[in-house]
């Protein structure tokens, strides 16, 4: 190989594992983002939950007085 064709070969390289590492942090942070609102949701859904029980009794789905 020519040293030009080396130069182009290693500048590929370079930017081929340049676009991978910034592929992996858009992931991992798309993940981190995900984890977020499964954690908020988490939190609202048990919100509600605790409403609903205060509404129907203190916790007993049928509507009953525990």
């Amino acid at each position: 190989m020519s040293k030009l064709q080396e130069e182009l070969a290693r500048i590929s390289f370079e930017m081929a594992k340049q676009a991978e590492r910034e592929a992996t942090v858009v992931r991992n942070v798309k993940g981190q983002q995900m984890m977020e609102k499964q954690r908020l949701t988490t939190k609202i859904v048990n919100l509600m939950e605790q409403m609903l029980e205060e509404i129907n009794g203190n916790g007993d789905p049928s509507g009953n007085p525990t």
